[in-house]
């Protein structure tokens, strides 16, 4: 077998270690609709934090790994979607397990911008997809935090987004701030104006980054031949 051989075969062999799977997760199960998470479409602006727990992403199938896109049930249509579809995203590991006053915002100093620009609004009835800029790698033992800043002004209602409660009702896992007149700074968010127990349902695509483990068996590949050079016969 020739250089070409050689190098197609450990090729191979590098490709077979350095595989992945990438998986679709999908955390929350409710069928009907909700009109605070994502976005706040009825409001000129909206800024909203999603929490989904480690242990509801766990309980989901989901692993720590590279998240590559999100999405976003859309229940039911809006009728004018150029007013919601200016959106900024964060991303962001935290231990932080709910939202127990109107302050308690999670900064985004400590999250990552993982998308910015226009959205496309799909059918009702099917999962809005945003393709990240910016991968982001959920840890898998942290809350995922999700942050939506929509900047588009005026408004329509209604979207609705399929959304799951999560635990008891004084659970506030999603907070958010909206308004016709002010759009919000999330660097420095005001006092929210809506806490909820109720969180949109979440998909997101995710790709392990698990280590290799074992030891790889040696003496299947052996150059007969050292060093194996261009245009020089060698055996393995």
């Amino acid at each position: 077998m020739g250089w070409r051989g050689l190098w197609l075969l450990f090729a191979m062999a590098i490709g077979s270690i350095a595989s992945y799977g990438q998986t679709t997760i999908t955390v929350g199960t409710g069928t009907t609709s909700q009109t605070s998470f994502p976005i706040t479409s009825c409001y000129g602006y909206s800024y909203t934090q999603q929490i989904y727990s480690a242990s509801r992403i766990s309980a989901a199938s989901g692993f720590a790994g590279s998240i590559s896109k999100i999405r976003f049930f859309y229940n039911t249509a809006m009728a004018a979607p150029t007013t919601s579809n200016n959106w900024t995203v964060w991303l962001g590991n935290t231990t932080q397990a709910n939202f127990s006053t109107t302050t308690s915002w999670i900064p985004v100093t400590s999250m990552t911008q993982v998308f910015s620009g226009t959205v496309t609004f799909p059918a009702a009835g099917n999962w809005m997809e945003l393709t990240l800029s910016t991968p982001f790698t959920w840890d898998g033992s942290s809350n995922l935090v999700v942050a939506v800043d929509e900047n588009a002004a005026n408004y329509s209602c209604s979207a609705g987004f399929r959304g799951t409660a999560d635990g008891l009702s004084t659970n506030y896992v999603g907070m958010r701030y909206f308004s016709d007149a002010t759009n919000p700074n999330p660097s420095s968010p005001p006092t929210s104006n809506g806490r909820s127990n109720t969180i949109a349902n979440l998909q997101f695509v995710v790709t392990s980054l698990s280590a290799c483990s074992g030891t790889p068996t040696p003496g299947i590949t052996v150059a007969g031949a050292n060093p194996v050079c261009s245009n020089t016969p060698t055996t393995l």
